[in-house]
């Protein structure tokens, strides 16, 4: 895993945030919940959320050939259920 951001740590109901990532020597990456994705990329994703004071996004990168995985998660705060 080289790395795995966002442009933002927190957020208000209906904001976009962008999502960054790149891993290296992985055949199969996925991020929950967004599912299978390259293995270097962006997405940007509109927050529906206002009901839940945080969420998570968890990013897995294999390497199907020696058997290993690496994950690493981001936790972003939700401004609109803490006001």
């Amino acid at each position: 895993m080289k790395f795995f951001k966002t442009d933002k740590n927190e957020f208000e109901y209906d904001e976009e945030i962008t999502f960054k990532w790149k891993t290296i020597n992985a055949d199969k990456v996925s991020i929950r919940p967004f599912g299978q994705v390259n293995p270097i990329g962006e997405k940007t994703y509109k927050i529906k959320d206002y009901k839940n004071p945080y969420l998570k996004f968890e990013i897995t990168a294999e390497n199907s050939i020696i058997e290993k995985k690496a994950s690493e998660t981001l936790v972003l705060y939700n401004i609109t259920y803490q006001n």
